[in-house]
């Protein structure tokens, strides 16, 4: 529960940051919470499947992964969360925080 908590306060607090400097309008009554919890469900669903299906590549999913955070990008240009995937290259800066920043994580995940 601690960590959920400290987990979802450092996300939402990404989220208002965002909100504050005018990079994403949360439409209606929607909260930073209400976000964070989509990204989240999305994500743990996926991952999920991911840990327990070995047919993906049958079903024609060739890099969950990369379709997870593809799939995410687009919710959030959904939300008009600039910049927008279109606009920014971000696979490049996946990929150099996956080797610059957390080399070590992410072999021990093999994402």
């Amino acid at each position: 529960h601690a960590c959920e908590d400290r987990c979802m306060g450092i996300v939402a607090g990404v989220v208002r940051d965002a909100v504050s400097q005018g990079h994403l309008e949360l439409r209606g009554d929607m909260t930073p919470e209400d976000l964070v919890f989509g990204l989240w469900s999305q994500t743990f669903g996926a991952y999920s499947i991911i840990a327990t299906s070995d047919a993906l590549p049958e079903h024609g999913v060739r890099d969950p992964y990369l379709c997870v955070r593809q799939n995410i990008n687009m919710m959030l240009d959904g939300f008009g969360w600039s910049p927008l995937s279109t606009d920014y290259d971000f696979l490049s800066l996946f990929e150099r925080l996956q080797t610059e920043v957390f080399p070590d994580e992410c072999r021990q995940v093999h994402v």
